[in-house]
């Protein structure tokens, strides 16, 4: 009988803890990123961190989701899980300054320091262009241009002589910055989409010439390091530090951003 009463008692909390997690999945995310906040800001940082996970889990991505996410495994001491989110973050929102700042004090703590490889002034200056809007910001430009041209165009139908022609130059001009802005923001998403970086979260990683368990040692790298993922082999992935350095590493020692 006291067998039994104890079987019941496991089975009531198991209910209990399963509703509890049905609740907090099903609960509204505004709510949970704001009880997520005050749970920050209390410095309960594992109810925090859970918090925000459940709204991730709901599809509420955002980059400021991700910044206080970052922020709370920073202040748990789990640097590597901290730079991910940010790196995520700045996806979404490139020139977040605060996101930049707190990005730079997470990768200081990392052991690896790598500088990133120098890239042409042309090539510094389209990224710049590029980041200056979210991917849904330049398509929503885009849009606005192309209903600009349009009612130019209408103004041009009906006027005459010179303000015809400017009206007509001016929907061409409208018309070839909503391209640009299109253009832009299927740029920037390609560099999204098919770029793949990612953050290494084994303590000690060793890179290796060739994908293989018995392949010459070249280096080693470190939990928190950022790298770039060019292609994968089975279970080895061929990756690229940001400094260009090459070689190759275990699939499982990195999580994607």
């Amino acid at each position: 009988m006291k067998g039994l009463t104890v079987i019941l008692v496991l089975i009531l909390n198991l209910s209990s803890m399963a509703q509890d997690s049905t609740f907090v999945l099903h609960e509204d995310p505004m709510m949970l990123f704001e009880q997520a906040n005050n749970a920050f800001k209390e410095g309960e940082l594992d109810k925090c961190i859970e918090l925000y996970q459940a709204v991730l889990l709901s599809d509420n991505e955002s980059w400021e989701l991700h910044f206080n996410l970052g922020n709370a495994y920073f202040r748990s001491g789990n640097t590597s899980r901290a730079i991910l989110h940010y790196e995520k973050a700045k996806k979404l929102n490139p020139d977040q300054e605060d996101l930049l700042i707190n990005l730079e004090m997470a990768n200081l703590k990392t052991v690896d320091k790598v500088e990133s490889k120098p890239e042409l002034a042309i090539t510094t200056w389209w990224n710049t262009l590029l980041n200056t809007n979210t991917i849904d910001e330049w398509g929503k430009n885009s849009i606005y241009m192309s209903f600009a041209a349009l009612l130019i165009m209408l103004v041009f139908l009906f006027t005459r002589g010179l303000f015809k022609k400017i009206t007509f130059f001016t929907s061409l001009f409208v018309g070839f910055i909503s391209l640009l802005f299109f253009i832009l923001g299927q740029q920037q998403k390609s560099l999204q989409t098919k770029q793949k970086y990612a953050i290494v979260f084994s303590p000690s990683v060793t890179v290796k010439s060739a994908p293989e368990d018995d392949g010459t040692k070249i280096f080693v790298i470190h939990e928190g390091t950022k790298l770039k993922v060019i292609e994968n082999e089975g279970d080895w992935s061929r990756i690229a530090l940001m400094n260009g350095t090459k070689g190759w590493v275990k699939s499982t020692v990195y999580e994607g951003i």
